[in-house]
């Protein structure tokens, strides 16, 4: 009997095997923001693809309520308001069924709370013992569901309560270390878990004592299964806690980032969430490489505004190690320099960049077409003292976005084309200062200079674009120059003994984002950034453009 009960559970054991389904467990803790402080679940996100039921969610707010160590489906979480809470899980958790995994998250949080005093040290008696505790039971009871479990990342967003005075900020490199440490080797049992790490950089403790966030930093650079995530820009509540907005867009960037850790050199990945291209001319390089002050500013400028693809110009002396260094500034992993000599330009992303073509042939400058994100990017810097110039190189343009619109219906053209827009025609004053300095400039020059043969201002060039057709986003968020203008920035006033109201009377907008019409329907804001922030930073402003 007992040899027939064994063949009959052999036999069975391929059918036992199939029918077990594999899970796809992430490990979720830290504090308020990872806990959704200020995530009011009146405002909880609509499931519009009915998502929830099928993701599954044990969670514990830690000396509060729970889910008493049961799994549930994914929904919010009592405490904090009246219809509970929510955090980043959630939307994390639906970018993950829709990628194709089959996501647990095993949420452990507690706001206020630091790594040194509050979570400690493995072994402690702290919360990190206490989420261990909790979740060996909790894996089982999957287990006992029949689930294969797959433990597949550690989400860590905490660390704005070590910054609270120098000895427990800067020893908080050692304290992360050895919480990953212990949690891969005796709990989870793999080397290579993926962590995911966050804090708010704009705390004020953080502001304080950058040590925390240099910490995450540099865990993060030194292994290849760790990535840092940013919380600049995201929409807050106070000083301190995201919105419910913030929250969701919080759980975009994460998934985001898992994405990016298991993502190849050459790599589609599609973003999730708000995607921010930004564009900028630095002027000369920084002085060819001269200026390591304003190109620090910058770099801490276009850091805090946590762009997905940076299109830069006038990258005078640089190399692609330079570029790749400003790149990391600002959390870019990818970037592509078009050449080593005169104006350069260049594009970074926070995701693989595929190099299509450098354009380099009847282009003053040069222009780079590459492909990040599933989006082609031209990156240009027209010709800047010649109508006609620019007006061949936008047919070379013109001529290369043709052969690709057929096969992409996404596609951006960004830079400075030192050209004007029909759209700004009315903003010039016809004798006003800027015309009239353009006049004494431009005399006799023709079509060789940048004044029509009538003496106006030429329209051709950005018309041409814009009857590709390519939309210029910028006109839909903007009015007046003031808002509009891209050039000259602030910092020319003692270079060409100006002053500042002669700058601010001769402003005009030079440097454009301009998109495919699958592209203009996604835009939801794009400005030019001309505001106290960039006035000394370069001779142009930067432009940036918001898509969903």
């Amino acid at each position: 009997m007992y040899k027939i009960k064994l063949v009959a559970i052999i036999l069975m054991l391929p059918f036992l095997l199939k029918a077990q389904e594999n899970i796809d467990l992430f490990i979720w803790a830290g504090q308020s923001n990872a806990q959704g402080w200020m995530g009011n679940a009146a405002e909880y996100p609509f499931d519009k693809q009915d998502l929830d039921k099928s993701i599954l969610l044990n969670w514990t707010f830690f000396r509060n309520t729970s889910s008493n160590g049961e799994w549930g489906t994914m929904q919010p979480q009592k405490g904090r308001f009246p219809s509970g809470h929510f955090g980043p899980e959630v939307s994390f958790a639906r970018e993950l069924k829709n990628a194709g995994f089959n996501p647990a998250i095993f949420k452990y949080c507690l706001g206020g709370t630091g790594l040194a005093h509050d979570w400690k040290a493995p072994g402690e008696g702290g919360i990190y013992d206490s989420m261990v505790k909790d979740l060996k039971p909790a894996i089982q009871k999957l287990k006992k569901r029949g689930y294969k479990v797959n433990i597949r990342g550690f989400i860590w967003i905490q660390g704005e309560s070590d910054g609270v005075n120098d000895e427990i900020a800067n020893a908080y490199y050692s304290n992360l270390k050895t919480l990953i440490y212990d949690l891969r080797t005796n709990v989870v049992k793999d080397a290579e878990l993926q962590i995911i790490l966050g804090v708010d950089e704009q705390h004020s403790y953080m502001k304080d004592r950058p040590a925390v966030v240099e910490a995450q930093k540099k865990i993060a650079q030194e292994d290849k299964n760790i990535i840092y995530t940013s919380m600049y820009g995201l929409p807050k509540a106070d000083a301190t806690h995201l919105t419910p907005d913030g929250l969701v867009e919080h759980g975009c960037r994460i998934f985001n980032a898992f994405n990016l850790l298991n993502a190849g050199e050459e790599s589609t990945i599609k973003h999730t969430g708000k995607f921010k291209a930004l564009t900028y001319n630095i002027w000369n390089g920084f002085d060819w490489g001269n200026d390591e002050l304003r190109r620090g500013k910058l770099q801490q400028w276009v850091n805090m505004q946590q762009p997905d693809v940076v299109a830069l110009q006038e990258l005078c002396k640089y190399t692609p190690e330079k570029l790749a260094e400003d790149a990391q500034s600002w959390g870019h992993n990818y970037s592509v320099l078009l050449k080593e000599d005169g104006y350069s330009v260049g594009l970074t992303s926070r995701y693989p960049i595929v190099l299509k073509e450098k354009i380099r042939e009847g282009m003053h400058h040069g222009a780079l077409h590459c492909v990040t994100s599933g989006i082609d990017f031209f990156v240009v810097h027209l010709h800047p003292g010649s109508i006609k110039r620019r007006r061949e190189e936008a047919n070379i343009l013109l001529n290369k976005l043709e052969e690709i619109k057929h096969e992409s219906s996404e596609y951006i053209v960004l830079g400075d084309f030192n050209a004007h827009s029909p759209f700004d025609a009315d903003l010039y004053e016809p004798e006003g200062y800027f015309l009239n300095r353009l006049k004494e400039m431009n005399n006799d020059k023709g079509l060789n200079g940048n004044l029509e043969l009538n003496g106006n201002l030429d329209y051709a060039v950005l018309s041409s674009f814009l009857s590709h057709p390519l939309y210029d986003v910028v006109r839909d968020y903007t009015s007046g120059l003031e808002e509009r203008g891209s050039f000259p920035g602030r910092v020319l006033a003692p270079v060409n003994n100006e002053t500042n109201e002669q700058l601010m009377s001769r402003m005009e907008r030079i440097d454009y984002i301009l998109v495919s019409p699958g592209l203009s329907t996604k835009c939801i804001n794009a400005k030019v950034c001309n505001g106290a922030d960039n006035w000394l930073l370069s001779d142009h402003y930067p432009v940036v453009a918001e898509f969903e």
